[in-house]
């Protein structure tokens, strides 16, 4: 049988309003940097703001694309689909990490146009590695709780503690730079690394849980 292929359009509506909030999000916050006039104080708030906002609003998307399936009882009819599980899971997935990320250099590119300091590269480096994360956390929760209250809140709880407590309370791996000023390559590219290799083992967990659905 012909595998089909990834319709992105109907993705997209499947979504309905859901997949206009990280585009509305992209837009308030662009207009907010541009609407400062001091440039440090900018900087100041856009680290903020893109790591304990914009980097796990990634999680948005992904969580969504699966709402459907889970939440309105359409696990068999995605399971009935001629599309492989790749396509299901990941393939799906990864499409809308990468528009996300899209969306991050506009940010970005935003920060850097009101700076008085080169910050494009390093807020590049230092935020598609933790955008990665969050997208794998989020597929991991979904495909394993497969409820979308219980993965929102998860990743909800986390960036509230994290930022709270600054990662000095809770036991577990911490995502965030927690950085007020823009980080030399040589700090940010270890951690960088790190959170991409713990993403991508994120996103094989939710690749197992996923097959494991369909046995």
């Amino acid at each position: 049988m012909k595998r089909a292929k990834i319709d992105l359009n109907f993705e997209i509506k499947s979504m309905g309003v859901s997949f206009y909030v990280p585009i509305i999000l992209t837009l308030f916050i662009t207009i907010y940097f541009f609407s400062i006039s001091e440039p440090e104080i900018s900087l100041v708030i856009a680290l903020k703001l893109i790591e304990f906002l914009f980097v796990p609003f990634s999680s948005w998307w992904v969580i969504y694309l699966f709402y459907d399936y889970f939440e309105e009882e359409g696990g068999e009819i995605l399971f009935s689909y001629p599309v492989s599980v790749i396509n299901l899971g990941i393939a799906r997935v990864m499409i809308f990490v990468l528009f996300y990320n899209v969306l991050l250099l506009m940010v970005v590119a935003a920060i850097a146009l009101n700076s008085q300091q080169e910050v494009f590269i390093n807020l590049i480096f230092q935020s598609v590695p933790q955008v990665i994360f969050f997208s794998g956390l989020a597929f991991s929760l979904m495909t394993f709780f497969k409820d979308i209250a219980i993965s929102i809140s998860f990743i909800a709880v986390y960036v509230v503690t994290e930022l709270l407590s600054g990662g000095q309370v809770m036991p577990w791996y911490h995502v965030f730079f927690f950085n007020e000023i823009i980080l030399d390559l040589g700090t940010i590219i270890p951690k960088s690394l790190l959170n991409t290799i713990i993403g991508s083992l994120l996103f094989w967990f939710g690749h197992y849980y996923l097959t494991f659905k369909q046995k």
